[in-house]
């Protein structure tokens, strides 16, 4: 049990590395680029999900950060939802759920750079 807690602390702690790691696993397993790129973009969209919130928990002193964080990608998908009914008048939930995770990866990832740099230069 202890190994499964460490293994994941590193690859929380450092989510770009298991989104290379992944990609390149699965394209050597035999994936397609495409589908690859998509399915490490989707786990590492839920790493950054758990890193960001612990960097909002360290940096603001509060134990809300994973809440911050699952309402910045709720706020996302009701963006995306809102202005894809607004333009096409129906919705298609595949491609709204696809939109907000890779939405969510860019925000998140740059969430995540931000509040590392803020880390560093707090200390």
């Amino acid at each position: 049990m202890g190994f499964i807690i460490q293994t994941y602390a590193l690859i929380a702690t450092v989510p770009f590395i298991s989104f290379f790691l992944i990609y390149y696993l699965l394209l050597f397993t035999g994936r397609k680029n495409r589908t690859a790129k998509e399915f490490a973009i989707h786990f590492t969209t839920l790493l950054l999900i758990s890193a960001v919130s612990a960097e909002i928990n360290y940096i603001f002193q509060t134990k809300f950060g994973f809440l911050w964080s699952l309402l910045w990608v709720l706020l996302i998908l009701i963006i995306i939802s809102y202005l894809q009914q607004k333009m096409r008048g129906v919705l298609n939930y595949k491609k709204v759920m696809t939109s907000t995770s890779k939405l969510s990866f860019l925000s998140l990832s740059f969430f995540y750079l931000l509040f590392f740099l803020i880390g560093l230069f707090q200390r």
